[in-house]
């Protein structure tokens, strides 16, 4: 064997014989993953300088720099490259491989086949969807091939491994050109034990490439229709949990919040943004616990700048906007829709900021007056409301589909801010340790009952409960509009009518943080969710095997209640208690103490949201109503601002468009 002197990377060509994309991409995604262990190279059999568009806009589009790359013919790169090469990878096309020349320093080689993007017919979209086929493709291989302990292997266990990794389905992979073998690879120092790269988000659908955290909060949807996961699971000890008790909410905030950032936002930035955000609440601690019985315990989680739960993630939500902006800079227009609280609080966070648009979609005459007029009197020129005739289910489809039309969302730079966006659910994990950790977590277990819509709130409580958090139960409590709960006990998930009550904001048939569930219940098969979300997408339903039904009654329980019910246990609240809770945490409270289990563990009732934000209900209830806070004691002699519009996607897209352009021209002015 031949000994060299060690260096601190390996320096990898990916050289196409064909299109120049293939080894573009995944030059760029290897210099990303290698984590400065590999370092990548491309080459091409194009002259130098040409490089297919639709490569470069794909790159921009997932956030991958793209100034250092360009297309570069064989015989320029030989003559020019200076590192010597330790790994040449062939990326070709599937139906043919081309001989490969011959490199000095005998680099190890081997042969990937990948469809060749720039082969495809049909219009453009057509072709951006083979050249994102490709890039996924490649993004599975290249992140492997960064995983592989290359330190510890020899040269020809290194040449089967990538050769291994380069098979198409059910196809022998191409042979090799014999003459580019190598003996041996130069040593190299091994990498610190213990040490994990940075933390990437994946698919529930498996196809979109993986992303760094500051991708994914501007992406929202993935490309293939999916939601971002992290691909692993940050776990704390029971010593780190308990190590947690006194400190403040924002303190715990950082603790928890800040694995899932991969380093993408600086540590003391990140918390200057969370100290500011919960700077604004009303009450010192924040989410503070009130007791309902002996062991049976609500957490307030209203005293936020809109009183509900949404300000925990919401108002963090548009400082994180603002310091991390999109791949293309300047404007972020961000969209989503609301069942009532979610608009509001996302208004708030995002008001008056001079790189942010707003616009919500509400289901008109479906939610509160009070939740309509928080929104509809804000008077910033960013903030933009459309009442949409029809459901919440309508509204949450018609954000999906602008996200869904690639081209719409690269011009418009759309962003979401539903729970959709893993940054809400991230920060809303937060007051699970809160609430646990008060009541003698880790020491002993914590139950919780969530009033539950889309899903997005309970699977917070999920969430806490895989990084470490003993979570005994989550209790979906859900109104008439009850498919989660008809899910548990079925294992059939079948939409039916949107039925108005008296907690509109859990008037959903459609919860789309379901499918994050979904993932993990099926093994994080993508392709499987996939699958099911296409049969609810035709418009039936789908029904989940026996065993993955079992796994998910081992920590959710549910139960329902009517607009009555929900009138009979605000009363029995106020009465035993003295406390007024709203209609949600009232189904919340109800749905705790109906599947109560081990009467030792305590059982904490989430309040999503103020009284005060739905009188009609209590002045029902109670036969009063409660006071609006201070700040809004002027809500109702308020001007309102929205606009009115069909279920029509067309509609939509129009008045955004215009919009922007009506901004942009006025910013120009001034």
């Amino acid at each position: 064997m031949i000994r060299v002197v060690a260096r601190k990377t390996y320096n990898v060509l990916f050289l196409c014989t064909g299109n120049s994309a293939r080894s573009i991409f995944a030059e760029a995604i290897l210099n990303r993953a290698g984590g400065g262990r590999l370092r990548g190279f491309s080459a091409g059999s194009h002259p130098a300088g040409r490089v297919n568009p639709l490569a470069i806009d794909l790159l921009l589009s997932l956030g991958y720099p793209v100034a250092g790359l360009r297309s570069k013919g064989w015989e320029e790169f030989a003559r020019r490259q200076s590192p010597p090469l330790d790994i040449v990878v062939t990326v070709c096309d599937r139906a043919a491989a081309e001989p490969c020349p011959v490199w000095p320093g005998r680099p190890v080689a081997a042969h990937w086949s990948i469809e060749d993007p720039a082969a495809a017919g049909g219009d453009d979209e057509a072709r951006r969807s083979a050249f994102r086929r490709a890039f996924a493709e490649l993004e599975r291989r290249v992140e492997a091939f960064a995983a592989l302990p290359v330190d510890d292997l020899d040269a020809a266990t290194l040449k089967a491994r990538l050769e291994a990794l380069g098979r198409a389905a059910n196809r022998p992979p191409p042979p090799l050109c014999p003459r580019t073998t190598a003996d041996t690879l130069p040593a190299r120092r091994a990498r610190p034990r213990g040490k994990e790269r940075p933390l990437r988000y994946i698919s529930t659908r498996g196809e979109a490439p993986p992303l760094a955290f500051d991708e994914v909060l501007h992406a929202g949807v993935a490309r293939d229709g999916g939601l971002y996961v992290p691909e692993r699971w940050p776990r704390f000890s029971a010593d780190e949990i308990a190590a947690f008790a006194g400190l403040s909410y924002a303190e715990l905030a950082v603790r928890v919040m800040t694995p899932f950032l991969g380093g993408a936002i600086a540590p003391e930035a990140f918390a200057r943004m969370v100290e500011q955000t919960y700077a604004g609440f009303d009450h010192p601690d924040i989410a503070p616990l009130k007791q309902l019985g002996d062991n049976d315990w609500l957490l307030e989680l209203f005293h936020g700048p809109t009183m509900a739960f949404k300000d925990f993630a919401l108002q963090l939500m548009g400082r994180l906007f603002d310091h991390v902006p999109g791949a293309h800079g300047g404007r972020t227009t961000i969209v989503g829709a609301t069942s009532g609280d979610t608009g509001s609080a996302a208004i708030e966070g995002c008001r008056d900021r001079p790189n942010l648009e707003i616009f919500v979609l509400h289901p008109e005459g479906r939610i509160s007056e009070v939740q309509r007029r928080q929104m509809t009197t804000v008077a910033s020129a960013n903030v933009h409301n459309i009442a949409i005739e029809g459901t919440f289910d309508d509204c949450q489809a018609l954000v999906k589909a602008m996200f869904a039309d690639g081209a719409f969302r690269d011009d418009m730079r759309l962003a979401a801010f539903n729970s959709i966006n893993w940054a809400r659910v991230m920060a809303q994990a937060v007051y699970y340790f809160a609430a646990a950790i008060a009541l003698g977590a880790p020491g002993r277990e914590v139950a919780f009952a969530v009033p539950t819509g889309n899903f997005g709130d309970v699977y917070a409580g999920y969430v806490a409960r895989q990084m470490g958090l003993p979570v005994a139960r989550l209790v979906i409590a859900t109104n008439q509009n009850d498919i989660l709960a008809r899910f548990l006990a079925s294992g059939r998930y079948q939409p039916a009518g949107v039925r108005p009550s008296l907690s509109p904001s859990m008037d959903i048939q459609v919860a789309s943080n379901f499918e994050r569930l979904l993932f993990d219940l099926h093994d994080r098969d993508g392709a499987r969710v996939a699958r099911l979300m296409a049969e609810l997408g035709a418009g039936g339903g789908f029904t989940v095997e026996p065993d993955r039904l079992v796994a998910a009654r081992e920590l959710f329980a549910a139960h329902r209640c009517d607009d009555e019910q929900t009138v009979a246990e605000i009363a029995r609240i106020h009465r035993e208690t003295g406390l007024l809770v709203d209609p949600h945490s009232a189904i919340g409270v109800a749905a705790g103490r109906a599947v109560r289990g081990d009467a030792d563990v305590p059982m904490v009732a989430l309040a999503t949201a103020h009284p005060a934000k739905f009188p009609e209900a209590m002045m029902r209830a109670t036969g009063a109503r409660p006071a609006l806070p201070p700040r809004l004691a002027d809500l109702f002699e308020r001007a309102e601002r929205y606009d009115v519009l069909p279920n029509d996607l067309a509609a939509v897209q129009a008045l955004l468009r215009g919009a922007i352009r009506d901004r942009q021209i006025g910013k120009g002015a001034a």
